[in-house]
């Protein structure tokens, strides 16, 4: 009884994963999956070469775009407003200026100089 009862709780969150997501590095869903893995509420900063906005995506799958001052900007009136959202990271890879995960606390946190780099780092 036990054995069945584990079987189908296996069965049915081991179906729900998306096999495409989970080998897409570059889907926000399957970043923000990772970082909530290596922290429960964090977020990570995307900033890109010859770009005022900047990406902020959260563990909890929120994707936003903010101006300099760090202000929301919708997505139409932003400079990403050609891009979806699901191929933002792939279009942009190469252009990605810095990436910085901030800690909460202290203020501190992490800085990445490339994608993969920033990837490593979350899959550790």
């Amino acid at each position: 009884m036990i054995n069945q009862l584990i079987h189908n709780f296996y069965y049915r969150f081991a179906n729900s994963i998306d096999e495409e997501e989970v080998e897409n590095k570059y889907d926000p869903k399957y970043i923000t999956r990772l970082l909530s893995k290596r922290e429960r509420n964090g977020k990570a900063f995307f900033y890109f070469k010859n770009k005022t906005n900047y990406i902020a995506l959260f563990a909890n799958g929120q994707m936003n775009v903010k101006g300099e001052e760090g202000m929301f900007r919708p997505w139409g009136s932003s400079e990403y407003k050609d891009l979806k959202p699901q191929n933002l990271f792939k279009e942009l890879e190469k252009d990605i200026a810095k990436i910085k995960v901030p800690l909460a606390g202290d203020g501190a946190g992490y800085y990445f100089n490339s994608f993969s780099e920033f990837l490593n780092w979350l899959s550790d």
